[in-house]
């Protein structure tokens, strides 16, 4: 070198040297950057797993020409390599097995040997196109959340070991951004995935719990029964939470109007006990069953039966209640008790007016046969005459009874109630006195009847003189009013004395009505009562009588009274279904027209008399004995039997007992008739005839009297059996 040239000239060649080697490293660490961030912006656009490996294996290959670039998963088997690429190519056959050796190896690092190295300790490395044959090879493990263990592999034909070392970080970098961003796309999945569940969960609870909801809001809604949440504690105590339809309906409110109320707003309670302290009664910690009485929208009030519990729901209390409308419940219990006391009393004052029929036979009887047989002494008549009119009296009484049990014996014909009520006008009239205002109110043409005339002008002639007791000497109206009306099933309710059960038909209403004193409630249910009054002296049998002649003519009574306002007695009597020919009346008791030819009349015969009254049989014994008949008497129907058995070809009529102890008088008949089946027989009882036929609707017998009879009536029903033929 000459001498001229600068010493420092060394320096600065080897400073120019540094500068060029550092540029170059710079040139190269660009690249490498710009190698990274192709790489990252090709992974970083997709979010397929796929499509990370297949990019980040393509970009290398491409950009550091690398024949063959791979990842697979680690297995000790041999496995398909999950993406591959290359410069002649790939194949789903492509696979690699590392040995386990190598494997070990990995633990720490990159690893990079030769191809023929890798062999020879057992690795396998198997590609589509045979004809490349690597030189060296690169491998890093990587593990990823999606794949697990894994191996990124990079063969390189050309380069040496030492060459593609050089590589080796910027490989290690690419693989740990691919890794990366595996696992970022692994956990935003896995997040999508979990959100995805949770949403699903949320989704699921939130639907189940709305169709919780809904069946809960169904099955309260449809429930028949009423259902209230009532608040227990503090000032909101009694507050309503809620309520379904059934208890706005049964109130007479609008769906949602009772939230908020108060419980005590509908409850009729105690006004001097507070809310709080009505609540703390409620709260007992069991299920409790009350009736309590409820006030509608409307004012009216209405009893119901509540069912309540006490709940402890986090901490607070409250009380569930489930409410039901017993109103027509009571009504019907009422109704039915009413019907089975008056079917007792019936039943008793049946037997009664028997029992007490037999006991007038014997006075009737022996009065009008000593009046039969004529007496010189007119002191003695009279005082007969006496007899037999207050035994008379005392057979309207019976027939009472027998009206109340509605066993009395009815001329039903077709009857037009309004031309009844003009008939008797001026006789109600004078039941009336003069300060009282009698007017009717007719509907015309008013659809008729079947009624026994007589039966139903007592019946009304009774509930005016009621009605003119009621209102006593100040001024006052009674009113009679007819009407036509559909008996439906919800108006069959109101009548509380019936016949049984109205049946749903047209019927017309007969309307008595006062502007009386009134009947308080308790009063009310005993008004029906035999003998029962609120006068200090009895008043017999009048209400007591209306009601068996209504009940024996298949109809209802209804009765409203406010005391101090007045009373309305109405009447329900069925219309009849299509015209009816008129019964014809009844023929004339010749007994009675022909007292005395009915004794001259002299008849030949025998007459069995079984009877288990002694005074009834010896009665009737006499009488008959008076004309010149044969008697048999029989103690009982056993006794009778026997009796007829022994002179059945002389006896020519049976004189019978209906009510007998041990065998009754239609056993009795029934085997008479088997005995002799012509056997000619005449019952007689304390009952009404037609109650007799219901009773008995087999037995067909010759002839029917009943008990008390007098002499000329046995006398001619007697007469009138032998004589036929």
């Amino acid at each position: 070198m000459p001498e001229s040239i600068d010493p420092r000239y060394d320096e600065l060649q080897e400073t120019l040297r540094t500068l060029r080697r550092e540029n170059e490293l710079l040139a190269d660490r660009s690249k490498e950057v710009f190698l990274l961030s192709l790489v990252s912006e090709a992974i970083g656009a997709t979010s397929s797993s796929t499509d990370i490996l297949n990019r980040s294996l393509e970009r290398i290959s491409i950009l550091k020409d690398i024949c063959f670039a791979a990842f697979t998963v680690v297995s000790p088997d041999r496995s398909p390599i999950v993406r591959s690429w290359s410069h002649f190519g790939s194949s789903p056959d492509d696979a690699l097995f590392l040995p386990s050796g190598v494997y070990a190896t990995l633990a720490d690092g990159p690893l990079i040997l030769r191809y023929e190295e890798f062999v020879a300790h057992g690795g396998v490395l198997e590609i589509a196109y045979r004809q490349m044959k690597p030189a060296s090879l690169l491998l890093i493990p990587c593990t990823t959340i999606e794949f697990g263990p894994g191996v990124f592999l990079f063969a390189d034909a050309r380069r040496s070991v030492s060459e593609l070392s050089a590589l080796r970080f910027l490989f290690a970098r690419i693989v740990e951004m691919t890794a990366a961003r595996l696992d970022t796309i692994a956990f935003v999945k896995e997040r999508e995935l979990a959100d995805k569940s949770l949403e699903a969960k949320i989704e699921e609870r939130t639907r189940e719990h709305a169709e919780s909801v809904e069946k809960y809001r169904y099955l309260l809604d449809t429930a028949p029964d009423a259902f209230f949440l009532i608040e227990v504690e503090g000032q909101d105590a009694g507050r309503i939470l809620q309520a379904n339809l059934a208890a706005s309906e049964m109130h007479g409110y609008l769906p949602g109007e009772m939230i908020g109320m108060n419980l005590f707003d509908i409850e009729i309670v105690d006004p001097s006990v507070s809310v709080q302290e009505q609540m703390d009664r409620l709260f007992t910690g069991r299920t409790i069953s009350i009736e309590t009485v409820r006030k509608r929208k409307s004012g009216t009030h209405f009893t119901v039966e509540s069912v309540r519990k006490s709940v402890d729901v986090r901490g607070r209390l409250y009380v569930i209640s489930f409410d039901r409308d017993i109103t027509g419940r009571r009504r019907d219990h009422e109704s039915m008790q009413q019907a089975q006391k008056l079917e007792s009393l019936g039943i008793l004052a049946g037997g009664i007016a028997h029992d007490f029929n037999n006991i007038l036979q014997g006075i009737v009887g022996y009065t009008s046969l000593m009046l039969l047989k004529s007496t010189t002494d007119p002191s003695v008549k009279q005082n007969v005459e006496a007899i037999a009119s207050a035994a008379d009296r005392a057979s309207q009484i019976t027939k009472q009874l027998l009206a109340y049990a509605g066993t009395a014996r009815y001329q039903m014909r077709p009857i037009d109630l309004n031309a009844m009520i003009r008939e008797n006008h001026q006789l109600l009239k004078m039941r009336l006195p003069k300060s009282v205002k009698f007017v009717t109110n007719f509907h015309d043409p008013l659809p008729k009847i079947s009624a026994d005339y007589v039966q139903l002008q007592e019946a009304v002639m009774n509930c005016v003189t009621n009605a003119a007791e009621a209102i006593g000497d100040a001024a006052g109206t009674v009113a009679i009013e007819t009407a036509v009306r559909e008996m439906t099933p919800d108006l069959i309710s109101r009548w509380r004395w019936l016949s049984g059960e109205l049946p749903p038909a047209t019927y017309v209403l007969l309307s008595v009505s006062d502007t009386g004193c009134g009947i308080d409630e308790q009063t009310l249910g005993r008004i029906f009562d035999p003998f029962f009054t609120t006068k200090f002296t009895g008043r017999g049998l009048g209400l007591a009588a209306v009601l068996g002649i209504v009940r024996g003519h298949q109809g209802g009574i209804a009765v409203e009274s406010k005391v101090g306002k007045g009373t309305r007695f109405l009447f329900a009597l069925p219309v009849i279904p299509e015209p009816v020919e008129a019964v014809p009346e009844a023929a004339p008791d010749r007994s009675a027209v022909e007292p005395e030819h009915a004794a001259e009349r002299k008849t030949a015969g025998k007459i069995l008399v079984i009877d288990d009254e002694k005074t009834v049989r010896e009665l009737i014994s006499d009488i008959l004995e008076s004309v010149s008949l044969d008697v048999t008497q029989a103690t009982d129907g056993l006794d009778g039997i026997a009796a007829y058995v022994r002179e059945q070809h002389e006896i020519d009529l049976v004189m019978l007992d209906l009510s007998m102890p041990g065998m009754s008088g239609d056993k009795v008949f029934q085997k008479l008739r088997e005995i002799n089946p012509d056997v000619k027989v005449i019952l007689s009882s304390g009952y009404a005839e037609d109650d007799v036929q219901k009773r008995y609707s087999m037995v067909r017998v010759n002839g029917y009297l009943q008990k008390p009879f007098t002499t000329r009536s046995l006398i001619t029903k007697i007469q009138s059996c032998l004589q036929e033929q």
